[in-house]
C-alpha cells in the first residue's frame, strides 16, 4: 500500500513489494527484510537527540518523527543507545558518539530489515558496518553535504546496503551521481517546515522590521555592512547549529537600527518571524542547503527573502522565486533589495502568499514524510521536486 500526504497514515500491515533490483540487493532477503522492523537512526544536534516522545504542544513536529508514526518505527540515537546498552557503552562512545550510534543500530541489525538515517556521518557509519554484517534491507541516507571522503564511501555503499538518497539541494544530488549513484536512487526534495506551526501572522504596526535567522554558513558581515542603507529595524536571531561569524557579532559595535535577538521559547520565536515584514538571508557561497530551514520556515510563515544566491539554494530560489536574491558579499545588493520590499509593500505581500502556497504545495512535513515512509516501503523511487516545481 502507497501512503498518501493527503490522508491520514497508519504504520503498513502487510509485507510489500520488492524495489527494483540493484547490486548487490537480493529479492528473497528483501522479502525477508520486509518482515523485521524499522528503525529511524538520528544524528546529534539539530534538535534530533531529543526522543523522550512527542513534542510538546505547541512545537513544530519534525519530519522524521512523523515517518515513524506512518511505518511503526523505532527512533533511536546515542542516548537511546546509553541507555539500552549501559554505562560501559555510554563510556566507551563517550567520546564518538556518532560511532556509538552507528555501532548499536548494527548489533541491532537482526531486528531491522529497514533504516532510514538522519545524515551522513551516523548513516555512513552504520551503512559500513551494517554491510560488514551481510544485512539486506532497504536503507534511506539523507545527505546533507559530500565531502570527498563521503563520496568514497557513497561509492562503496550504494546499493549495498543504501538503497536510496535523499538530498535537499540538487547540486547535492548532482554529486551523488557523480560519485557513481544512479539518478533513479536518489531524491532532491525541498527542506520540510511544519506548515500547521509556521503559519501567517499580522505585519507588527510601527517602523518596517527584518528579520536575519540562523547561524551556520551566515554571512552576517555584509549584512551589517548593508544595515546603515536600510529604513528598518533588523533583528538577528543568530543562533544555529554552528557558525562563528554569527558568535562574533557579540563583540562588536552594531549600526544602531540592528539588535542580537535572545533564545526565545520556539512559538515566540515564531510569532516574531511571521510579524516582520521580510526575512534576509545573507549566506556563504557553498553547494549545500545552507539557510534552507531558515528560508522554508520564512515562506511558510507568508515573508518574502532577500536571500544571496548560492548554488546550494539554487533549486529553492528558482523553483520558489521566494524573494529578490544578491550575490555574495554585496552590501548594496542586499540593501536595495530589501528596500525596494520595504517601499513596494503590494509587492512584498504578493511575494509572501506565493511563498505560503509554495510550502503548502511542496515543502510540507507530510509530503516529505509520505515520500520517505513510501521508500522503506518500496512503493516509491527518485524524485526531483525542486526541478519539477521550477517554472
Amino acid at each position: 500500500m502507497r501512503l498518501d500526504p493527503t490522508q491520514p497514515a497508519a504504520p503498513e500491515p502487510s509485507p510489500e513489494p520488492a524495489p527494483a533490483a540493484g547490486p548487490g540487493q537480493d529479492a528473497v532477503l528483501r522479502d525477508a527484510a520486509a518482515a523485521r522492523g524499522t528503525l529511524v537512526l538520528l544524528s546529534l544536534g539539530h534538535r534530533m537527540d531529543e526522543t523522550a516522545g512527542p513534542p510538546p504542544p505547541g512545537e513544530p513536529q519534525p519530519h522524521w518523527r512523523e515517518v515513524a508514526r506512518m511505518v511503526g518505527a523505532d527512533i533511536a540515537s546515542f542516548s537511546t543507545a546509553s541507555a539500552r546498552r549501559g554505562p560501559l557503552f555510554a563510556r566507551l562512545f563517550a567520546s564518538r558518539p556518532v560511532w556509538g550510534s552507528a555501532a548499536s543500530a548494527a548489533l541491532d541489525a537482526a531486528r531491522y530489515g529497514r533504516v532510514y538515517a538522519l545524515d551522513e556521518d551516523v548513516g555512513l557509519r552504520a551503512a559500513l558496518l551494517l554491510a560488514a554484517r551481510g544485512w539486506k534491507g532497504r536503507f534511506v541516507l539523507l545527505v546533507h553535504h559530500l565531502s570527498p571522503r563521503r563520496r568514497r564511501l557513497v561509492r562503496l555503499l550504494a546499493g549495498r546496503p543504501i538503497t536510496h538518497f535523499l538530498t535537499y539541494a540538487a547540486a547535492q544530488r548532482s554529486a551523488l551521481v557523480a560519485a557513481g549513484v544512479p539518478p533513479g536512487w536518489t531524491s532532491c526534495v525541498p527542506i520540510p517546515a511544519d506548515a500547521g506551526f509556521f503559519r501567517p501572522a499580522a505585519r507588527a504596526p510601527g517602523r518596517a522590521r527584518l528579520v536575519a535567522v540562523g547561524a551556520a554558513d551566515r554571512d552576517y558581515s555584509t549584512l551589517l555592512a548593508a544595515a546603515p542603507m536600510i529604513d528598518a529595524e533588523i533583528e538577528i536571531f543568530g543562533h544555529g547549529y554552528s557558525g562563528p561569524d554569527a558568535a562574533r557579532l557579540a563583540g562588536q559595535a552594531l549600526p544602531a537600527n540592528v539588535r542580537l535577538m535572545p533564545h526565545l521559547p520556539v512559538a515566540a520565536f515564531r510569532d516574531r518571524i511571521a510579524s516582520a515584514d521580510a526575512a534576509v538571508l545573507p549566506l556563504r557561497p557553498v553547494a549545500y542547503a545552507a539557510g534552507a530551514t531558515a528560508l522554508v520556515e520564512a515562506m511558510a510563515c507568508g515573508l518574502p527573502v532577500v536571500a544571496t544566491a548560492i548554488a546550494g539554494l539554487a533549486g529553492y530560489l528558482s523553483a520558489g522565486r521566494p524573494g529578490p536574491v544578491f550575490a555574495p558579499g554585496d552590501a548594496g545588493g542586499l540593501a536595495a533589495a530589501a528596500t525596494r520590499l520595504i517601499a513596494e509593500r503590494a509587492l512584498a505581500r504578493s511575494i509572501g502568499a506565493g511563498n505560503r502556497a509554495w510550502v503548502e504545495r511542496h515543502a510540507t512535513v507530510e509530503r516529505l514524510s509520505c515520500h520517505v515512509a513510501n521508500l522503506l516501503l518500496g512503493t516509491a523511487g527518485g524524485v526531483d521536486w525542486l526541478g519539477e516545481t521550477a517554472p
